[in-house]
Order: structure tokens, then sequence, then C-alpha cells
């Protein structure tokens, strides 16, 4: 798919439910969740693993010109779920099949990817690094900040743990808005968690020369 970053395409729910690309051979993989490939187009770019063990890394190709809404503020809206954190949602999913493209369908943004030789990358086209690299809002936070964070960040082992650092703004997305920042966690399970609970409020400041 090529590049597109001025004027709209088509939306999710004529791409899904039209197939308008359909027969194209525009396709890279197939997956057996689209809950999966939904959480993909937040992130950006990510890693495929194929049923052989084979994997591929893929990164953001351009996006369909529709503004970005929230599958945890539609379920939200619909009294679905009370708070709509990634590990709830992916729950309720899980428990509601027949639902999922009703309620992903809602959000008209779609992102289309490339294969890529690394990854994942950020915006500004470099691989990012576990616990270092942000995903900020640049009109609060431009690219290449350096931000000093704090957080009690989620652990599968503690409950809680206290998550203190310095990140670097490297990424967007269409889900970071004003003060939100997203913390790249990496891959593995551990991270996983982390990534599908971390929902906190906590201080941070962009460290700049003096």
């Amino acid at each position: 798919m090529k590049r597109r970053n001025r004027g709209r395409y088509h939306d999710r729910r004529t791409i899904e439910e039209k197939q308008v690309l359909a027969g194209k051979g525009l396709e890279l993989a197939w997956a057996a969740d689209p809950v999966d490939v939904f959480f993909l187009e937040i992130q950006g770019s990510g890693r495929l693993i194929f049923d052989d063990g084979t994997q591929a890394f893929v990164n953001y190709a351009g996006q369909n010109g529709h503004k970005y809404k929230s599958s945890g503020r539609i379920m939200r809206e619909k009294g679905l779920l009370k708070e709509g954190h990634i590990f709830e949602q992916r729950e309720w999913f899980k428990n509601n099949p027949d639902r999922v493209r009703e309620i992903l369908n809602e959000n008209p943004s779609y992102v289309f990817f490339r294969y890529g030789n690394r990854g994942p990358t950020g915006a500004m086209g470099h691989v990012v690094d576990d616990w270092l690299s942000l995903a900020t809002d640049r009109k609060y936070i431009p690219l290449g900040a350096v931000v000093a964070y704090g957080v009690n960040a989620p652990d599968p082992d503690f409950g809680t743990i206290p998550l203190r650092g310095i990140g670097f703004a490297q990424d967007v997305g269409g889900a970071i808005k004003r003060n939100r920042i997203d913390i790249f966690c990496g891959g593995g399970e551990r991270a996983n968690y982390v990534a599908s609970h971390l929902d906190a409020h906590g201080p941070a400041w962009v460290l700049v020369a003096r």
C-alpha cells in the first residue's frame, strides 16, 4: 500500500466490511486474531511470528487520514467496560468474538504496514529501545526530547513497582494526545503484561540545556 498522508482514504468499516482492498495483492500476512492486528496498528510497528517459527518485522507505512477513536472509549460509551484498559478489552473480545468487528469498526482510522529489515521503529526512523523510547504528542513534547519520568508500573510478580528513568521521545501515535506518554516495554510475556496493564499518572519533565 502506498503511503497516504494527504486527504482521506476508505475508513475501517469500508475496508473490512466491503473488502475494497481484496484481490489487489496488498496483504503482508494473515493473522488468526483481528484484535492482535488492531493493537498492532496502535503500536505502529511490530514483529510477526509465523507457524513455522520464522519472524518478520513490519513498520508503519501510512494511515487512511481518518481520526483515531480509542476502542476503550468506544466500549466505555457502550457500557461494556468501566475503564477500558487493554487487558480488559482483550478479555471482553475473547468472551464476545461475535462482536469484535462491530466494536473495532467504530474506529475509522486504519494503519498500513510495510516489511522492515529491523524494528520496531519509531517516528524518527530509529529502532526503539526497551524502557527508553517514549511516544509523545509532538505538540507538547517534540521528537528527540529527553524526558525524565516516574510512575508506578504494574508487575506480574509484585503487583506494582516504582519505575523511574530517563527516556527519549522517539515516536508518536493516534492515541497519544496532550500529556499522555507511552513507554516502549519491549517484547516477551512480562513486557506484554506491563504494556497491557500500565495506565497510571506520574510526573514527567522535559530536560533542556541551560
